[in-house]
């Protein structure tokens, strides 16, 4: 009688040690594959933001239109007189504005950005990217002082 519940007691702590083995590869390929979906995530939370953002500024005068004026204060940035012509006041605007407010009035407090126009005027404004960063690039083309430019928006996050 002592032997079978011996057996009994090595079986259930066999049984044990297989479902715990079990039990850690199951919730490592569950915690795999979380962090990939989370990657993912903030890969298109990036991109859409990067497109949203790119878009504003090429095509909104912004809110207040006039707010590259200083009686204004800026709510929604925008350098566009009109869908893709942009103003030249509100570009100096954009340029000699703080680096944090822009982040902040653009909506990407937890990302950075680099701005880059190009064609009809050279500017940059923003950050450049470390090379272990995460970045998005969204390029519009759009009109300044009658002549084409490039305008090309990153925004990145460091990983």
């Amino acid at each position: 009688m002592r032997e079978k519940g011996q057996v009994i007691l090595f079986d259930l702590a066999i049984a044990i040690m297989v479902f715990l083995i079990l039990f850690i590869f199951l919730n490592q390929i569950w915690v795999d594959n979380l962090n990939a979906l989370q990657q993912q995530d903030s890969a298109l939370e990036i991109q859409f933001k990067a497109v949203q953002v790119a878009e504003m500024l090429v095509t909104s005068p912004g809110k207040p239109a006039n707010w590259h004026l200083p009686a204004e204060t800026p709510v929604i940035i925008g350098l566009a007189e009109k869908n893709n012509i942009l103003n030249q006041a509100k570009l100096n605007a954009f340029a000699a504005e703080d680096y944090n407010t822009l982040k902040e009035l653009m909506q990407i407090k937890n990302m950075d950005f680099f701005f880059r126009l190009s064609g009809a005027q050279d500017l940059n404004v923003g950050r450049l990217p470390p090379t272990d960063a995460s970045v998005v690039s969204v390029e519009r083309i759009a009109t300044l002082n009658g002549r084409e430019a490039n305008v090309r928006f990153s925004l990145f996050r460091k990983e």
